[in-house]
């Protein structure tokens, strides 16, 4: 497959399958009655927004999770999607495109809520939204004060229809840290003053720290793109790209010299390396120069020197010579380096590898058993 589908280039496989065997991992995990967000935001983590969300929508989840209105209008409407956006509505003609677009904000602070009910007022209509509370994040949502206000000022929200109180989860993915159980504490604690309405708390490390935390809706983002959202080394999700670098050059070392930018590795006589078509540029961070590893046929293969724009370089001295001469390709990410040892490389989350650039420039292949 590795050579068929593209023999000169670099190119990413994005299984759709994989997507919705981890779709249904969330739901078997949820308990019984609790719906799923599916979070789509920054182009579905990078892995192209609309071949997900239909993936996702003829498998039978109907509500997405985007950033904001630009993010909102590029995903194909119908009666049966629910978008929220999860930034809110700044003004009051956004305000006017969510409505007329059939969106749902997620109303963060005092003012959004007044747009919103503003709006719903002039247009003498009970408009949807999801009002978010902060129970410790310090992000997205209202203040305790403002919650007071909330309360007891009934006419902010006379024309709003709460369909759900929402607040973010700032450390589920830490096994028993505090945080997590405060959280928890006030958020049920601030539902006391919203009686009768749905809730939605976990993300999707909160999924997996069971029903106490799922209440009416869940919102997985990273998980259904193969992210463990788990502390355990062990991740229950299903890896979902592959991402397969062609070598451009093979080189074998006759003298002592140094290898790429800045002289940062020096190869000795008999090395023999791959350069390979993929860099910077292509979300392949430079944090990963003398750190990333390969995969090739049972051989894991270091990068050596410095990762530039276009290209990283690999020691493969530790293939055989038939193998060195006949291999094309060399697995960057995938079985073998998942997105978890890639962030763990680079030093950084795997979130940021996934959504930033990664395989951008490169040619895309979904598989899917499905034509989306």
């Amino acid at each position: 497959m590795k050579s068929t589908l593209s023999p000169n280039n670099t190119f990413l496989n994005i299984n759709l399958n994989k997507i919705l065997e981890n779709y249904r991992i969330v739901e078997k995990h949820l308990k019984k009655g609790c719906e799923v967000g599916a979070v789509v935001k920054a182009n579905a983590y990078g892995l192209g927004q609309e071949q997900v969300v239909q993936a996702l929508y003829q498998e039978g989840c109907h509500k997405f999770c985007v950033s904001n209105l630009d993010e909102a209008l590029q995903i194909e409407r119908t009666l049966e999607k629910e978008i929220y956006l999860m930034h809110g509505i700044g003004s009051i003609e956004m305000a006017e495109i969510a409505r007329e677009e059939g969106f749902i904000p997620m109303l963060n602070h005092l003012e959004q809520i007044k747009i919103w009910n503003l709006i719903a007022k002039e247009k003498s209509e009970k408009l949807k939204a999801i009002i978010q509370i902060d129970t410790g994040m310090g992000r997205f949502g209202l203040s305790n004060t403002e919650i007071k206000k909330l309360t007891t000022d009934p006419d902010l929200v006379s024309n709003i229809e709460i369909d759900y109180i929402m607040s973010h989860m700032s450390c589920a993915e830490q096994e028993n840290h505090p945080a997590t159980v405060k959280q928890l504490q006030e958020f049920k604690k601030y539902l006391e003053f919203f009686p009768g309405v749905k809730a939605t708390f976990a993300n999707s490390a909160g999924i997996f720290l069971g029903e106490d935390f799922h209440f009416d809706m869940v919102r997985p983002g990273c998980a259904l793109y193969g992210i463990n959202p788990t502390s355990s080394e062990l991740n229950p999700m299903n890896s979902v790209v592959e991402l397969y670098g062609y070598i451009v050059q093979k080189r074998i070392i006759e003298k002592e010299q140094f290898i790429g930018y800045r002289a940062q590795y020096k190869a000795t006589p008999g090395e023999k390396l791959f350069v390979i078509e993929c860099g910077y540029a292509d979300g392949y961070v430079r944090s990963l120069s003398n750190k990333g590893i390969c995969y090739a046929e049972g051989y894991f293969l270091p990068v050596v020197g410095i990762v530039s724009m276009d290209a990283i370089i690999v020691n493969a001295s530790a293939l055989p010579t038939a193998l060195f001469d006949e291999i094309t390709h060399i697995e960057l990410l995938g079985e073998h380096i998942t997105i978890d040892d890639i962030a763990k490389y680079a030093n950084t989350i795997s979130y940021e590898i996934l959504t930033t650039r990664f395989g951008n420039r490169c040619k895309r292949f979904y598989i899917s058993d499905n034509n989306y």
